[in-house]
């Protein structure tokens, strides 16, 4: 598989996989075969929905490479709704972000030490159909996000549908 970084408007780091199966994609103005952008880093942080808008479900204890984690499991108190960018780079190397229209189903917090280092977040697509009723269109999507440094802000957002199995160093090293 292929793997890149780029740098985009000093905004975005991104790594790329390939996707070799992947169907070919249409725009109005183009065909392209994308290749997923699998991290995205933003240095301020990815924000989807406030912790004051979440009621929390279940706190679990799990061992996870020898330590004790905390899993916190939140759902939002109503109904949420944000547009999701898919972060695509195209065969000329220019940067293709499909924006959807997703309801926030559901929040999980990563602790080891009493620290947050990451984060599951998932949600529905949908389409609005005239008014408050939504038509939701398949698959639920995942999103992790990560501090990777210790600063309290969740810099990497991976577009996986596995949590990136790896602990920061800032906290194996505290």
């Amino acid at each position: 598989m292929l793997k890149l970084s780029i740098l985009v408007l000093a905004l975005f780091q991104m790594e790329v996989r390939s996707l070799a199966a992947q169907p070919k994609l249409s725009t109005m103005t183009e065909t392209f075969k994308p290749a997923i952008i699998e991290r995205i880093v933003k240095k301020d942080g990815w924000r989807f929905i406030p912790r004051s808008n979440l009621k929390l479900l279940t706190k679990e204890t799990q061992i996870l490479a020898g330590y004790a984690l905390t899993v916190l499991h939140y759902k939002p108190k109503n109904s949420t709704t944000i547009t999701l960018g898919t972060y695509f780079l195209q065969e000329n190397k220019s940067v293709f972000i499909h924006e959807t229209s997703v309801e926030v189903q559901s929040l999980t917090v990563y602790k080891i030490k009493d620290r947050e280092f990451a984060m599951r977040i998932t949600f529905v697509p949908f389409n609005a159909v005239r008014g408050e009723r939504k038509e939701f269109l398949g698959a639920i999507v995942t999103r992790y996000v990560l501090d990777e440094d210790g600063d309290e802000n969740f810099e990497s957002m991976y577009q996986t549908n596995n949590m990136p199995e790896k602990i920061p160093n800032w906290i194996t090293e505290r």
